[in-house]
């Protein structure tokens, strides 16, 4: 494992060691320029070396062109010359001439053929070939029919081979005017190119100097922006109202970089160091007040001190003349507490008696209670019984109603019959009767349901006028339950306070007993606070001598609490100033 961590902690020690530096920027920079510059530079090379070609090109080429092209011209006016004078000399020297001036013309058109580059120069040059060979045949046949028939000869030279001649001589002059244009539009289409290359370098040079200032800019600000936002924050502290809680940013791994970790760290201890300073001043300024607090407090009190000590040293001297006072007056006590502990038994058996009686009364009250709450019940179930008796009664009425609508329902079934009856003469006369009967019967009974409904309304009053006076016998129950209850607590009350009364009756007279014995102790304690008066008379003098002295003392504390608070407060404006 050793060897593995080794290995990493190197490798991390070469990552760190490799940093992006100030210089290694500003040559980065001054590369890139030089590589925009030499970028340029073979650019224009290359451009020149074009245009060096295309016109090397076009003297070469061209021209070569022209020259043969001239020479096409000059061979083609030399045959015509030397066929003229082998017709009037028909000599082996104009003969010779003529080959020569032939074989001449052939071989510039070769020649000529292979550097051209244009089909139109090419059909140009083999239709000349063409004509220059057919002048070679007409020749020949010249020659031969010259050998034969002069005159012939010259008849077939002047219709056949001189206007080949003639026609030789016309090509050889348009190729030569076809290759001065084309060299003026090659010439000038060198001039636009040149003229082109021209602007591509002055642009190219355009964008070179333009990316120069840009990386020439961005390495400035990459370099005096952090130093800008370094130095305006230490003016800023410098000025003393600096913000130590903003941190500067810069990423970059160089020495600005560690030059805003420095600055940062520097900033954090000087923030941590102006919080300790506010607070210790904060502490100094709330010490000081405090102190200021308290020996003006001690002051205060030193003050009360030496008149409490004047007090008491004349308390003490009033204290010795009214122990004699305090004697007879305690002799005084000791009889009235006697006579209080007689008192307090003859009491104390008064209220025993009363918490007797007390408590028979409240176990009357209890049975009262009871008597009240059987009496309470006895009466709600009362109500209840009539409470149901009202429903009955109604359901008497209701059925009451149904009898009385019956009744009058067969009475006029009896009075339909009676009419039905008188109808039917003799024969219905059994059945008026029997009518009739019926009616005087369904009156009757109509008067009984009356009667009857008469009756169940009068009960029905009576029982709501007896439920009414249930429900007021009731709540007197209820009020009376209260009541005795009330009574009851009353009793329990005053049975307590009797307890309670006796018991501290027999309180008081232990504390009688204990004063009879606290008078006889008393005697004896103010002798002792005689001793004791004139001991504190002596000790008060040597008090107020040195309350005198702590006076100066606390005079010199307030002056140096005061100072101290002051110098608090001025340090507390001063850290104050930065923001942490």
């Amino acid at each position: 494992m050793k060897p593995i961590i080794r290995v990493r902690s190197i490798a991390r020690r070469k990552r760190k060691s490799f940093r992006f530096t100030i210089a290694r920027k500003v040559a980065l920079g001054f590369s890139l320029i030089g590589i925009l510059l030499a970028v340029t530079c073979g650019t224009s090379i290359y451009t020149m070396k074009e245009v060096n070609d295309s016109y090397s090109s076009l003297l070469e080429r061209q021209v070569a062109v022209l020259k043969n092209a001239d020479t096409i011209q000059f061979d083609a006016s030399q045959q015509i010359s030397s066929l003229r004078g082998f017709l009037l000399t028909q000599d082996e020297t104009s003969l010779k001439n003529l080959q020569d001036d032939h074989l001449d013309l052939y071989n510039v058109v070769n020649k000529t053929l292979k550097i051209v580059e244009t089909q139109e120069q090419k059909k140009s040059l083999l239709k000349l070939s063409e004509a220059n060979q057919q002048f070679q045949e007409k020749f020949d046949q010249v020659i031969s029919l010259a050998k034969q028939d002069r005159e012939q000869a010259v008849v077939l030279a002047n219709k056949e081979v001189l206007p080949l001649a003639i026609d030789i001589k016309n090509q050889a002059v348009a190729i030569a005017g076809a290759q001065q244009k084309e060299l003026a539009t090659e010439a000038a289409a060198d001039a636009s190119k040149v003229h082109s290359m021209i602007l591509f370098v002055l642009a190219l040079n355009g964008l070179v100097l333009v990316l120069a200032m840009v990386i020439g800019l961005f390495t400035f600000r990459m370099i005096s922006k952090p130093l800008q936002m370094v130095n305006g924050q230490l003016r800023e502290i410098a000025e003393g109202a600096g913000d130590l809680t903003r941190e500067i940013v810069i990423r970059s791994k160089d020495e600005l970089g560690e030059l805003s970790a420095s600055f940062n760290q520097m900033v954090k201890h000087l923030r941590a160091l102006i919080q300790q300073v506010g607070g210790s001043t904060h502490r100094v300024a709330a010490a000081a007040e405090r102190l200021t607090i308290h020996a003006k407090q001690s002051y205060e009190a030193s003050e009360r001190i030496t008149q409490m000590m004047e007090e008491i040293v004349a308390g003490t001297e009033k204290q010795v003349s009214s122990m004699e006072e305090t004697a007879f007056i305690t002799h005084e006590i000791s009889v009235g507490t006697r006579q209080i502990a007689v008192h307090s038994q003859t009491v104390s058996d008064t209220a025993r008696r009363a918490s007797e009686i007390a408590a028979k009364g409240n176990r009357v009250v209890q049975e009262v209670i009871e008597q009240m709450n059987t009496i309470h019940r006895s009466v709600q179930e009362l109500g209840d019984v009539f409470a149901r008796f009202v429903g009955h009664s109604e359901k008497i009425g209701q059925i009451v109603h149904v009898i009385t609508s019956l009744a009058e329902q067969t009475h006029l079934l009896a009075l339909n019959a009676t009419i039905e009856a008188a109808r039917a003469g003799e024969h219905g006369r059994g059945f008026a009767v029997v009518a009739d009967e019926v009616r005087k019967l369904a009156a009757q009974s109509a008067h009984s349901a009356k009667e009857i409904a008469e009756l169940v309304s009068m009960i029905q009053r009576e029982i709501h006028h007896a439920t009414s006076s249930m429900e007021a016998g009731k709540k007197e129950a209820e009020n009376g339950v209260v009541v005795v209850r009330a009574a009851g607590e009353s009793f329990e009350e005053i049975q307590r306070s009797v307890h309670e009364v006796g018991k501290q009756i027999h309180e008081v007279s232990a504390a009688v007993q204990q004063m009879t014995a606290g008078t006889e102790r008393m005697d004896d304690a103010i002798q002792f606070i005689v001793e004791v008066a004139e001991s504190v008379a002596t000790t008060t003098q040597n008090v107020s001598a040195t309350t005198q002295e702590q006076w100066a003392s606390l005079d010199e504390i307030s002056a140096s609490a005061a100072s101290l608070s002051m110098m608090a407060k001025e340090l507390e404006t001063l850290s104050g100033r930065f923001k942490v």
